[in-house]
């Protein structure tokens, strides 16, 4: 069975493997703190976010992934927007309900919003 590429597919090709072990934000440019909704994600925020989902993945061999808790936190502060709401979007991605959102389901989630509405900046 053939795996369907994701916008996280993407971002890894695209991402410099030496960026991988970088913290959140040092790569400087577009600032996620700018970003109001998922939608108005560009490819370097998405490396921003990936960079902050592998900082919070205890196992560096495992996919980087978020639970419930630091999910909410973290795109509470990102977004700008009430904890409520973030976990009411954890619920949506976390698509296997297994408490945690992976790299793979936030990107194709986030995919599908730009699908659905157009293209994806860089």
């Amino acid at each position: 069975v053939a795996k369907r590429m994701g916008l996280g597919d993407v971002v890894e090709l695209v991402l410099p493997s030496n960026e991988h072990k970088e913290g959140f934000g040092k790569s400087g440019g577009g600032l996620v703190a700018d970003v109001r909704s998922l939608s108005e994600l560009t490819v370097r925020n998405m490396q921003q976010l990936l960079k902050m989902f592998r900082k919070r993945t205890s196992d560096t061999s495992a996919e980087p992934e978020l639970d419930q808790e630091v999910f909410v936190k973290e795109f509470s502060a990102i977004l700008k927007a009430p904890e409520r709401e973030m976990l009411l979007l954890f619920m949506k991605i976390d698509v296997n309900s297994d408490g945690k959102v992976s790299w793979n389901e936030f990107s194709s989630f986030v995919l599908d919003i730009h699908s659905r509405e157009g293209s994806i900046s860089a």
